[in-house]
C-alpha cells in the first residue's frame, strides 16, 4: 500500500538538500579556482550543474535527492511506480526553484499530498518502506470520510493563496517600514 510522508518529513529532505548543494557548489567553484580554468563556458557549466545533478538528475535517476534518500522517502511518476524521466524531473525543478516554500503549502490540500511542483509534474512523494511507521508518519490517501468533510479543494486554495498574499504584503520587512509611516504621530507635548 502506498504511503506518503508528512509535510514535515518533505520539509527536512529539503533542509538536508539546502546543506548540501552548497558544499558541493563552493567545491566545484574551489576546483575550477584551483586549475585556473579561464573557458567562460566550463565556468558556466560549473555554477549550473551541480545544481541539475544534485536536484533533477537523482531525481530522475535514483528516485530522490540525498535528503530523500536519507528520510527514506522517493520521488514517483503518479502513474505508475517509476523514476520520473529528466524532462518531468527538470521541470519538477523549476518550479520548485520558482515557488519556494509555497509550493509545499498544497501538500495540506491534495489528496496524494502532493505540492505544487509535485502536481505540474505529475509526480508523488512516497515512503519506501510503510512498515514500522506510525499512522501520523505514513500518511494514506485523503478521502472523505464520513462525519467529516474536507473544504472543497477551491476553497482550501482561495484561502491559502489568502494567507500567502498577506504574509508577502504584511510580514516582509519593507513593508513595516511603511505601515509605521502611515502610523499618525504623537506629538510631544
Amino acid at each position: 500500500m502506498v504511503t506518503y510522508p508528512r509535510l514535515l518529513r518533505r520539509v527536512q529532505a529539503v533542509l538536508i538538500d539546502s546543506l548540501i548543494i552548497p558544499i558541493v557548489f563552493i567545491g566545484v567553484m574551489l576546483l575550477v579556482a584551483q586549475f585556473n580554468v579561464e573557458n567562460i563556458y566550463i565556468k558556466v557549466s560549473a555554477l549550473i550543474l551541480p545544481f541539475l545533478i544534485l536536484e533533477p538528475g537523482l531525481v530522475a535517476f535514483t528516485g530522490g535527492t540525498i535528503g530523500h534518500h536519507i528520510l527514506k522517502i522517493k520521488v514517483r511518476s503518479s502513474k505508475n511506480d517509476a523514476n520520473l524521466n529528466i524532462i518531468f524531473a527538470v521541470v519538477r525543478f523549476v518550479v520548485k526553484f520558482i515557488l519556494g516554500w509555497l509550493s509545499f503549502v498544497f501538500i495540506l490540500t491534495t489528496d496524494k499530498h502532493q505540492a505544487i511542483h509535485d502536481i505540474v509534474s505529475g509526480s508523488i512523494v512516497v515512503n519506501i518502506k510503510s512498515e514500522g511507521l506510525s499512522d501520523k508518519e505514513a500518511l494514506k490517501e485523503r478521502t472523505e470520510s464520513v462525519g467529516w468533510r474536507y473544504p472543497s479543494v477551491k476553497r482550501r486554495t482561495i484561502v491559502i493563496t489568502y494567507i500567502q498574499h498577506c504574509y508577502i504584503h504584511y510580514f516582509q520587512p519593507d513593508n513595516w517600514l511603511i505601515l509605521i509611516n502611515k502610523l499618525p504621530r504623537i506629538q510631544s507635548l
